[in-house]
């Protein structure tokens, strides 16, 4: 017996360890550090303030000095600078080298938060540059990928003329892509950022093509009167080579991202262990638990029935018995 015919023959044992997979990675994702940019030498955090009507001297004397004071007492901070003009200022913290941008940020501001009060009244804060991204982006990902994953639903629900086959494809493929992914993030190799989170993105079409291949050769298998355990058996041992040469391809064609270096080496990098990870993890996953789903989630075929047969001149032959 071959080590996938006892998860395809035990598809709720394939189902619970599916199951268990995802709810470690689910919690495991909790203590994952969230970035917005992946890390560089040189991250900054700038806080822009207006107070409308005060002169450069007011701005300086009642808001950037203050601000600077009790920034300065936050952690990771190289050195700071400052500017002062006509009812505005600039404070940019510059951060030692590879400080985590986020914990930086939330850091200064709390501290800022500690000192509003003593502040003139009428004065507001903002942040600019990444730090301006990083609160305002920084929580679109789920919304963004819970859109792409509906999208390639309805791609596929309309493709396979069915609303099962494409749930059998993206729950055998995606959830274990994704937590294979994420694994190198919670080892520290990067972090989630949003170049990761594009690569998360990317990943959930690359991973669905793998279930599309087994998926609609078993489907086929059952039309021609193989049952349904056997139509899935043999379909995933003839695409098991189509699927390991598309993944291959995909793999090898985004390794010099994961080995990328110089100037922005860190962006690539991001996606290139998301996408090479994910597709290794996923691809071995998907061999496994996309046929035990198949079991259990595809609706069974029947035979196609043969077209009538007509006779010479146009007549139809009598049925056969």
């Amino acid at each position: 017996m071959k080590f996938t015919d006892i998860f395809i023959r035990r598809p709720v044992l394939a189902t619970v360890v599916n199951l268990v997979i995802l709810i470690a990675g689910l919690q495991s994702i909790r203590s994952l550090s969230v970035r917005q940019f992946p890390r560089s030498d040189l991250a900054n955090v700038k806080i822009s303030t207006a107070y409308i009507g005060a002169n450069a001297d007011v701005v300086r004397g009642f808001i950037t000095s203050p601000l600077e004071r009790v920034i300065a007492s936050a952690d990771g901070i190289d050195f700071i600078e400052s500017s002062s003009g006509q009812s505005v200022s600039t404070i940019t913290v510059h951060l030692k080298l590879n400080y985590d941008t986020n914990a930086a940020l939330t850091q200064i501001q709390s501290k800022v938060a500690q000192v509003r009060n003593d502040l003139p009244p009428g004065f507001t804060v903002d942040y600019a540059g990444e730090s301006r991204q990083l609160r305002i982006e920084g929580s679109k990902f789920l919304g963004t990928f819970l859109l792409s994953a509906i999208l390639i639903y309805l791609v596929l629900a309309a493709q396979f003329e069915s609303f099962r086959d494409p749930f059998i494809i993206l729950a055998g493929s995606v959830p274990l892509a994704l937590s294979g992914a994420l694994l190198f993030s919670f080892l520290g190799l990067t972090s989630l950022n949003i170049y990761s989170q594009v690569g998360l993105i990317t990943l959930v079409g690359l991973v669905s093509r793998n279930g599309i291949l087994i998926t609609e050769f078993a489907n086929h298998l059952q039309e021609t009167g193989k049952d349904k355990l056997s139509a899935v058996i043999e379909a995933a041992g003839t695409r098991l080579r189509p699927v390991l040469m598309t993944t291959a391809a995909t793999v090898v064609g985004h390794m010099p991202l994961v080995f990328a270096s110089g100037p922005g080496a860190g962006a690539r990098n991001s996606i290139g262990i998301m996408l090479v990870s994910g597709m290794i993890i996923g691809t071995m996953f998907t061999l496994l638990v996309v046929p035990s789903i198949y079991v259990l989630v595809a609706r069974t075929r029947t035979q196609a029935g043969t077209a009538e047969e007509s006779g010479p001149a146009g007549e139809l032959a009598p049925a056969r018995t």
